[in-house]
């Protein structure tokens, strides 16, 4: 059976429902050898879509079926990109909001073409086998740490805020290249990690929050990977996170650009240690279906283009 290639930018040990899974790094090329023998190409929309327009770049990728992750949405995918999607007709895109299907439709992506993976924009933390291990019950630390991780739309603004607030630094771990934090303020930012740091960094949290700027598609990996691990989780209610956890009884979602609200739901579930817990559990359980549900959706994609 023909080997499903990712292309990626993360350097990591990948596995996906035990098929045969080749990475390779956008960043040096994919040679036009290996795109002969593989099944499926898997990347997400702002890696690929650039090189696809590059000549000699994507002609090799223009007969293989390729499933797209699109980490944006519709409303924000810019319009060259939407056209070079049109005249793809190897391509597939996968979306992780359902709402969002109808954003594609009206710019003109066909019905399809389109497939609903929930959560798509979390495929790395799927694929990576320290994800895939069993997990201990998680035990809130000794002293309170709050967590904060990922790079994409977060609302530092809100956090720092929230921070003062409450009285307590928070844990940001970001790619500090890449994200402008301004003045700290009682934030304490740390550099990215490799996946398996990142784990235990999330995994010894007292409360993990994931405040995002509203109406933007971000924080579903982050917010996956913390439902796996049992932590408890503050996030901000937007259509991405209310597509993995349901405000009350897997996380505590509230308002986005709300420091206050922010603040009351971390302050409640440091102050009710058991409600916190139980919080974790059930967002574990709701991770474990996620899971099932994704992997079914990838395993009936796969099949149906050969791979």
């Amino acid at each position: 059976m023909p080997p499903i290639v990712v292309l990626s930018s993360f350097d990591a040990d990948l596995v996906w429902l035990g098929r045969r899974t080749m990475v390779r790094d956008l960043r040096a090329g994919v040679p036009e050898s290996l795109l002969d023998r593989c099944g499926v190409v898997v990347s997400d929309v702002e890696a690929l879509l650039p090189r696809l327009a590059v000549a000699g770049r994507g002609e090799p990728l223009r007969e293989r079926p390729v499933l797209l992750l699109d980490s944006v949405g519709p409303a924000h995918l810019p319009a060259a990109s939407v056209r070079a999607l049109r005249r793809g007709t190897n391509v597939r895109i996968g979306y992780g909001v359902a709402a969002h299907r109808a954003g594609y439709l009206r710019r003109g992506l066909p019905a399809r073409r389109l497939v609903h993976l929930r959560p798509s924009t979390a495929f790395f933390p799927i694929m990576f086998r320290e994800f895939r291990e069993p997990r201990g019950t998680w035990a809130p630390p000794a002293r309170p740490r709050l967590f904060c991780g990922g790079r994409v739309w977060r609302d530092w603004g809100a956090l720092k805020e929230a921070s003062a607030i409450l009285g307590r630094p928070i844990e940001v771990v970001t790619d500090l290249a890449r994200v402008q934090l301004g003045e700290p303020g009682g934030l304490v930012p740390r550099d990215r990690l490799p996946f398996a740091a990142f784990c235990r960094a999330l995994g010894r949290s007292s409360v993990a929050l994931i405040p995002v700027l509203p109406r933007r598609n971000a924080g579903q990996a982050t917010l996956v990977l913390a439902m796996r691990l049992g932590v408890p989780i503050v996030a901000t209610a937007t259509a991405a996170t209310r597509e993995c956890a349901r405000h009350g009884r897997d996380a505590l979602l509230v308002r986005p650009g709300d420091p206050r609200a922010l603040a009351a739901a971390v302050g409640r579930l440091l102050d009710r240690p058991d409600e916190a817990a139980a919080f974790g559990r059930r967002a574990r359980d709701t991770e474990g279906w996620l899971a099932r549900e994704t992997a079914a959706a990838l395993d009936r994609f796969f099949r149906r283009m050969g791979a």
